[in-house]
């Protein structure tokens, strides 16, 4: 049984604070950023893509360390640096600041975790593992992400548009019309597992050697 429970959180107008400054952390804040949040992120030496952000307006950066003081008055804080000692401390300051929390490979300190997203138009298909296997879940998302190409994020909107065409009508009329203009959308494939798992390998490619 998973331990989350998915939702999409509206983050328009919404402040949000990232604590680390790699390129991941340019990705999630790309992505608050596109949620219309009010992106903060706090890092001493940020990567050249969140510089970019920055100038671009889309992100402001903090130079300096993070202190737990900095959490004041922001609604989203992520973490995006393993560092158990600090997601603790910011765990302990979430069940009473008011505000959900992200550690990044810290579940017990989280309030959500980070899906893996397939974007096309207007469909967004999110991925998890629960936080226990993200690498499956990015390689789920690469695989998906080959199905939904240019065409269909063409069809989405067009589907999109009908749906907001129908917005006055009856709820019945809209579900009518809406199952006939998805008639005939399938998918078909099959996921091939490895070669090491359908053999039975329980080890799989990772061995333990003996040392000399």
């Amino acid at each position: 049984m998973s331990g989350y429970y998915p939702v999409g959180l509206r983050l328009a107008g919404r402040r949000a604070l990232l604590v680390g400054g790699d390129a991941s952390v340019a990705a999630r804040a790309r992505r608050l950023r596109a949620a219309g949040a009010d992106v903060v992120v706090v890092d001493v030496a940020p990567c050249e893509e969140l510089v970019g952000l920055e100038r671009d307006g889309a992100v402001t950066l903090a130079r300096r360390d993070f202190a737990l003081s900095m959490v004041t008055g922001f609604h989203v804080v992520i973490l995006a640096r393993r560092d158990s000692r600090l997601a603790t401390a910011l765990w302990a300051r979430a069940r009473t600041g008011r505000f959900l929390l992200s550690c990044v490979d810290e579940p017990d300190c989280s309030h959500f975790a980070h899906p893996a997203i397939v974007e096309s138009g207007p469909l967004q298909v999110a991925v998890s593992s629960d936080g226990r296997a993200p690498a499956l879940a990015r390689a789920v998302r690469d695989l998906l992400s080959g199905l939904f190409g240019d065409r269909f994020a063409r069809f989405a909107e067009h589907i999109a548009g009908v749906r907001a065409a129908l917005r006055e009508m009856p709820l019945e009329v809209r579900q009518r019309e809406m199952e006939e203009s998805l008639r005939g959308l399938a998918l078909r494939g099959e996921i091939v597992l490895p070669d090491w798992y359908t053999r039975g390998d329980e080890t799989g490619p990772i061995k333990t050697e003996e040392p000399f």
